[in-house]
């Protein structure tokens, strides 16, 4: 995993509202697998520590690309030394953030459930899935079931809680997670997917935002990653440039590479509302994927 840190990239314009869910034995609210939106994740009630901040990490394992109503079997795994409770929520979403094929319990160890306001449908852990007495690692099986052809690539999040077992929300790590999947006739080399620690950041804070880059093509790849912004105006910043890179990416077949891009943001930044727009390529000028989301920095 490659960091990058942006300091005071954003001084022509960052408390963010924390975002995530209580591990309940009956499993968490739906809407808290750090899915576009707010990105809200499990730190909005275990706020004790940062996400992903601890010494472990989530995982899953899945294709590469998709075939429309084709089922795979796919597996979620949260890694970290010191916890003995375990929990997630998964979410999979089409390009227009809309719920993308259907989410199916393999065993009593996960549960679906539809949130009534966005119609999404969310995967996670049931009272026996939490695993109690469980240490270093933890896994989950189910099954996904693709969507019609035409759908074109699906996102998967998730969030993930590597508990201490305490009862209380209080000492755990949360750990997120991204991951795309292409549809099998697109013909998509590689793909970018953004998961920031949240959708808001206050004046004098830190932002770290995620880009999830991921080889569907099945052999090595080099690229470029950038970012930039876009301002309520829609003119971009910088005018000039790009807000983060050129980045060397270098893939090897259908792997995966995380850039964590920390933005510091100055106190006298604006309050406003931003796109932030990422992007993979082939210099000067060739186009692999995009990804981009809304950002608000608050007081």
């Amino acid at each position: 995993m490659l960091t990058v840190c942006a300091a005071g990239a954003f001084t022509a314009l960052s408390a963010s509202i924390p975002a995530s869910f209580l591990m309940k034995a009956a499993g968490p609210k739906n809407g808290v697998a750090a899915q576009p939106g707010d990105f809200a994740n499990c730190t909005e009630c275990h706020s004790t520590n940062l996400v992903n901040s601890g010494s472990g990490s989530m995982k899953s394992a899945m294709p590469t690309v998709w075939t429309p109503g084709q089922t795979y079997n796919l597996n979620v795994k949260i890694g970290d030394p010191v916890a003995i409770r375990w929990g997630f929520e998964l979410v999979a979403l089409d390009e227009n953030g809309d719920s993308a094929g259907t989410l199916t319990p393999v065993d009593s160890s996960t549960q679906v459930s539809v949130q009534g306001t966005t119609n999404r449908e969310f995967i996670k852990h049931t009272q026996s899935g939490t695993q109690l007495g469980t240490t270093t690692a933890a896994s989950w099986d189910f099954s996904w079931t693709a969507p019609s052809a035409g759908t074109g690539t699906v996102r998967f999040y998730a969030a993930g809680n590597a508990a201490n077992g305490n009862n209380k929300d209080s000492g755990d790590f949360i750990y997120t997670m991204a991951k795309a999947v292409a549809e099998d006739s697109s013909g998509l080399q590689s793909s970018l997917t953004l998961q920031p620690d949240s959708s808001s950041v206050s004046l004098g804070d830190a932002i770290t935002i995620r880009a999830r880059i991921r080889d569907h093509s099945g052999s090595s790849q080099s690229f470029l990653f950038v970012s930039r912004l876009i301002l309520p105006n829609g003119n971009t910043y910088p005018s000039v440039g790009w807000l983060v890179g050129p980045i060397n990416v270098n893939l090897a077949a259908n792997m995966d590479e995380t850039i964590d891009v920390v933005h510091n943001i100055p106190v006298s930044a604006p309050l406003i509302t931003v796109e932030y727009q990422g992007f993979i390529g082939i210099a000067p000028s060739t186009l692999l994927d995009r990804d981009s989301f809304m950002l608000t920095i608050v007081p």
